[in-house]
């Protein structure tokens, strides 16, 4: 399984994506249901939200090893937030959340209206 977030302008967008045998369609989907209601109603463990952190900023360290990546954060710090934001700014922004910051997002989210 695997999630994508994208940023737009005014929406943004989170893919889920998984392989599965077709005959467990539903069992899959009533599975990912339920974890976004327990993401939504109680928000990520603190054990979860430090492991997911430390992920992101991971990941943004290794996606910094081509000059193509520089200029790619550049346009789009650039175009999101009307101008180039230090990657290690981006990395403290990610330090900072809280689990009930994550809760009260997922919340909204996940409500079935948006679903």
């Amino acid at each position: 399984m695997a999630s994508v977030v994208a940023l737009f302008e005014e929406t943004g967008a989170l893919e889920i994506t998984i392989a599965l045998d077709p005959e467990k369609r539903s069992e899959v989907l009533d599975s990912i249901q339920q974890q976004l209601d327990d993401l939504a109603s109680n928000g990520p463990t603190k054990e979860e939200l430090e492991n997911a952190k430390r992920y992101a900023i991971g990941q943004s360290r290794v996606s910094f090893e081509s000059t193509g990546a520089h200029l790619a954060w550049a346009a789009e710090t650039l175009l999101h937030y009307d101008r180039v934001m230090e990657p290690e700014e981006a990395r403290e922004n990610i330090r900072r959340v809280t689990t009930g910051q994550v809760a009260a997002i997922a919340a909204a989210t996940f409500s079935p209206d948006n679903l």
